[in-house]
């Protein structure tokens, strides 16, 4: 494979190849301190997802300052787990990356968090999924897979799971028994806070998926032919990157987010229909027009989290010519800094703090 004609198919190659060669690298060294064990960790160029590896370890080290953060990579809980399973102390905890991919559209991930679960369903330690987002479909993979994590969650004494929207909290608790709660967090990346007073803000941006998640929109379609028609200043950009050949340093992981989040913090405004288009416009005041995508979670996310920010905007409660006059208002402004929301304090994460912190 050609790197310049397909640089992300080449350099996500290499890291296949890398991945087979760090599940040599287990067993993990024994410790004699509490370990957390993150499981999960996504190496693909999303940068949505490397937000929220970043934020949870940020959530890790300020809440457990003196236990071991351990990572495990996504395809390699299989031979972490051999290894794990001799050490286990009783005070470790086994974690599991957040984010959408609960349920059968990304269905490899919703399977590999099931195998973790049920690796460690005997034990008697915590199992603690971070926030995530219900996507299980009404069709028969959808029905089979959605019984198979059924059976699965219902096994472990100590599995905790976390939704980041109401609409999740509600589908969980409705369609899983688990011996513990299911509980309701903000998205781990809210909990940041990414606003930079000395930036310049210069350019109107947009940030749209063309994934499987991508709802057609009439509005959206409107819109975007009223910025094409007045010529503004637009920079196209995505919360996926074309490639990352590096993605498990966390230092270059810091890197590429920063430098997504400058380029956020560079808009007057953003229109988006991804859910961290609308989260790093949050966490970088950026003002923002947001689009709903398929399953409905930036909505959600919206209406539990950032309904109380006046300079998100959930394109659905406007009109076409409501949404032309706030793309025109905050065109026409200077270096504008949002607030944080009333709605997320650290307050907003106690359940998750505590299911850590907690023997």
């Amino acid at each position: 494979m050609n790197k310049y004609l397909n640089p992300f198919k080449y350099y996500r190659g290499i890291q296949d190849i890398f991945l087979k060669m760090l599940s040599y690298k287990f067993p993990l060294k024994k410790s004699s301190k509490q370990s957390v064990y993150l499981f999960s960790v996504p190496m693909h160029n999303n940068l949505g997802d490397q937000a929220i590896v970043y934020a949870q370890l940020q959530f890790l080290n300020n809440v457990l300052p003196n236990a071991e953060i351990k990572i495990i990579y996504e395809g390699l809980y299989a031979s972490a787990i051999k290894s794990i399973n001799k050490k286990l102390k009783l005070d470790d905890i086994i974690a599991i990356h957040g984010g959408g991919n609960m349920g059968d559209v990304w269905k490899i991930y919703e399977i590999e968090r099931e195998n973790i679960v049920h690796a460690f369903a005997n034990a008697d330690n915590k199992i603690i999924s971070f926030p995530q987002s219900y996507n299980f479909t009404n069709t028969t993979e959808g029905f089979e897979l959605k019984e198979r994590a059924k059976t699965v969650y219902s096994q472990p004494k100590n599995l905790i799971l976390f939704a980041r929207e109401r609409l999740s909290l509600n589908k969980m608790s409705h369609n899983f028994e688990t011996k513990q709660s299911i509980e309701l967090v903000p998205d781990i990346v809210l909990s940041l806070n990414k606003r930079n007073n000395s930036i310049r803000r210069e350019h109107l941006m947009t940030v749209f998926r063309s994934d499987k998640e991508l709802l057609e929109n009439e509005s959206k379609t409107i819109i975007l032919d009223y910025l094409k028609e007045n010529k503004l200043d637009i920079v196209k950009s995505d919360t996926v990157t074309k490639y990352i050949p590096h993605i498990i340093s966390n230092k270059n992981r810091e890197r590429l987010l920063n430098n997504k989040w400058e380029e956020f913090s560079n808009a007057k405004l953003v229109i988006t229909d991804r859910l961290h288009g609308m989260i790093f416009a949050y966490i970088t005041g950026t003002p923002a027009i947001v689009f709903d995508n398929q399953n409905h979670k930036v909505k959600s996310s919206y209406k539990d989290w950032l309904s109380d920010v006046d300079y998100i905007h959930f394109a659905d409660d406007y009109s076409i010519e409501e949404l032309k006059t706030l793309i025109i208002k905050y065109m026409s402004m200077n270096d504008f800094m949002g607030a944080p929301s009333s709605l997320i304090t650290l307050e907003s994460y106690n359940s998750l703090i505590s299911s850590f912190k907690t023997r």
